[in-house]
């Protein structure tokens, strides 16, 4: 058990330094110390490549631990990047809340080019999370939240939607 201790306090800078230092360096060294002891007779802490394993080991939690966490946020965008999503309908129209004029606003996205329309179609249409939709499209969620804010950048730049957030007296 000194070996392992010896080795990890040798090692602690570069373990701390993969997590960017501070808390997350912290915590990573910590773990890191958890796996070695946990597998300290299925190794040989005398043998020369010891070091480069237990980097491995970091490494490998470490993106673990990033996996978790991205998983573990929720992804999704307000619709306040979108006036005409997030306004109310007016008391004398017959769409349902957060929906616009449907024809004029179905137009307006159907102008948006296909990778776009069925990002904004399952998230806002269907009110399925964007990393549902990743999943299914088999894509990363950061390229589906991408897609999912240029999308709104598109359509607040359409003039079809300018002309809905204006008559509802928002700026697009």
């Amino acid at each position: 058990m000194d070996k392992i201790a010896t080795l990890l306090e040798r090692l602690r800078p570069r373990i701390e330094r993969l997590a960017g230092g501070g808390h997350d360096g912290e915590y990573l060294f910590a773990e890191v110390a958890l796996a070695c002891i946990e597998k300290h007779d299925r190794y040989d802490w005398s043998h020369p490549k010891i070091e480069g394993r237990i980097i491995c080991i970091a490494r490998k939690l470490w993106s673990t631990h990033l996996r978790r966490e991205r998983l573990r946020k929720t992804v999704t965008l307000p619709r306040e990047d979108c006036p005409a999503l997030a306004r109310e309908p007016s008391p004398a129209s017959d769409t349902q809340p957060g929906e616009v004029d449907g024809i004029r606003f179905q137009e307006a996205v159907d102008h948006l080019p296909d990778r776009y329309r069925q990002i904004i179609h399952e998230h806002f249409g269907k009110g399925r999370r964007l990393v549902a939709i990743a999943r299914e499209m088999r894509l990363p969620s950061a390229t589906i939240r991408t897609r999912c804010r240029r999308a709104l950048q598109k359509l607040a730049c359409n003039p079809t939607i300018q002309d809905l957030a204006a008559s509802n007296g928002q700026k697009p």
